[in-house]
């Protein structure tokens, strides 16, 4: 829960946010978010940098 808050505040539509679960991510080494759910500090991480890559995220450029 406290990941898919964490979307939330960075103001990531929640369908991004459940592609971003399923899709392999370079911040992960390749792993999906999904099959990394017992590193929640670097699923954080992630999630911070895929948001700043979304216009309209709270961290967007």
């Amino acid at each position: 829960m406290s990941l898919f808050r964490h979307a939330m505040e960075l103001k990531l539509p929640h369908n991004y946010f459940t592609v971003w679960m399923i899709t392999p991510a370079a911040d992960l080494r390749g792993a999906r978010p999904v099959d990394s759910l017992p590193h929640l500090r670097w699923l954080h991480q992630a999630l911070e940098g895929f948001a700043a890559q979304q216009p309209g995220s709270r961290r967007a450029n």
